[in-house]
């Protein structure tokens, strides 16, 4: 079964299996789906994590992609911690300097006792901001081939900026008496992001491109910055030769009895 237009499924099946393992092989199509957006440019990078993978492994992964022609760009691979990436640096820039004039009005501080607030103190995004700065630097240092990047602010948030959310969790690690990032029992609006791709058989698959959460407290402070954000998104991909026919987003109110981020 073959993507329409230029996308050889074969391919990315072998070359996800040589480089990932048989067990990726079998599962290959969300893998697929996911390096093709942060190559169109919908989306600044993807975590992987679906289990253990040599860096050197998936940085042949890419290039075996890019050489075949099966993707653009040359993706940038990266650890954040123990945690790998695939990232478009073109993408990733370009969100940092978005990040610039908006994050402070969508990082949602958890770090205090009562409901979460959106957190207006411009020195907070300052410094996170420079901590996506320093891995974007890191990451374009010449023959700096796969950095590992230990940031200075909680994980939570940096992997919010890199997965490009527009709205994103922050709680400060100081705060001895904060809830140090615990949502348990927390009503939260969960959104998500989904693509549909044509096939020639005439079945239209169905991908996630972004998952992500915001406090219902604050929904309508937030909703309308996500709302906007994802037109942007919606122009974006219309201006592109993208792999996907539509998208489309939903919003949900759910209430999880632990979650702690």
């Amino acid at each position: 079964m073959l993507v329409e237009g230029s996308v050889d499924v074969n391919l990315w099946r072998e070359v996800i299996t040589k480089y990932l393992g048989k067990r990726a092989g079998k599962k290959f199509m969300p893998i697929m789906h996911n390096i093709i957006v942060v190559d169109e440019g919908l989306k600044p990078s993807y975590l992987y994590d679906s289990g253990m993978v040599d860096a050197d492994m998936m940085i042949s992964l890419v290039t075996e992609l890019h050489n075949s022609g099966q993707i653009k760009n040359q993706l940038k691979i990266f650890k954040v911690c123990e945690d790998l990436f695939i990232a478009n640096l073109v993408s990733l820039d370009c969100h940092h300097k978005q990040l610039v004039d908006r994050l402070q009005y969508c990082l949602v501080d958890i770090s205090k006792h009562g409901s979460p607030l959106i957190c207006e103190d411009p020195d907070v995004a300052i410094h996170v901001l420079s901590e996506l700065n320093k891995l974007l630097e890191k990451c374009m240092e010449n023959g700096n081939t796969f950095p590992t990047f230990y940031p200075s602010c909680n994980v939570m948030t940096v992997f919010g900026m890199l997965l490009g959310y527009p709205a994103i969790y922050w709680y400060n690690e100081k705060d001895i008496n904060g809830r140090t990032g615990d949502l348990s029992m927390e009503k939260l609006i969960v959104v998500n992001i989904c693509g549909f791709v044509p096939t020639k058989g005439g079945i239209t698959l169905q991908e996630t491109l972004y998952s992500f959460s915001f406090p219902s407290c604050l929904r309508n402070k937030l909703e309308p910055l996500v709302q906007q954000w994802f037109l942007a998104l919606l122009k974006q991909q219309g201006t592109k030769d993208s792999q996907f026919c539509e998208l489309k987003i939903s919003l949900a109110e759910k209430e999880f009895p632990a979650l702690c981020l």
